[in-house]
């Protein structure tokens, strides 16, 4: 399990989710991210292996973390989970705004995004 350690730690550096007594996201999220991250980037471009993701079995097959380690497609993959995270993020304070202007007594509690 090389790519789960490698990979969730690269993603969690590029998204400032580093304190660890209170992470933001847990492991399993930031692998089911990656997951999806790597399928993006497989129907992108061309690598030298074929990159094989599982999203029910939380797998990747072959490790791109295995020796020797493929760093462009884990460059890839982690910079995209990351795109993924932050652009929620980004988009999360207006559908907030734009939900409480237009039905303000339905909302039963308003989430503040988490911000580091």
């Amino acid at each position: 399990m090389a790519w789960q350690e490698t990979m969730v730690t690269m993603v969690r550096v590029l998204i400032n989710d580093l304190d660890s007594s209170n992470y933001t996201y847990s492991n399993e999220r930031l692998e089911q991210t990656i997951l999806v991250s790597a399928q993006y980037v497989a129907s992108a471009a061309d690598f030298q292996n074929a990159y094989v993701v599982d999203l029910g079995q939380f797998t990747l097959i072959p490790d791109p973390t295995d020796d020797p380690a493929d760093n462009d497609y884990i460059n890839l993959v982690c910079l995209k989970a990351a795109c993924l995270i932050l652009e929620v993020l980004h988009k999360l304070p207006l559908v907030i705004r734009y939900s409480s202007k237009m039905a303000p007594q339905q909302l039963t509690h308003e989430r503040q995004p988490v911000r580091s």
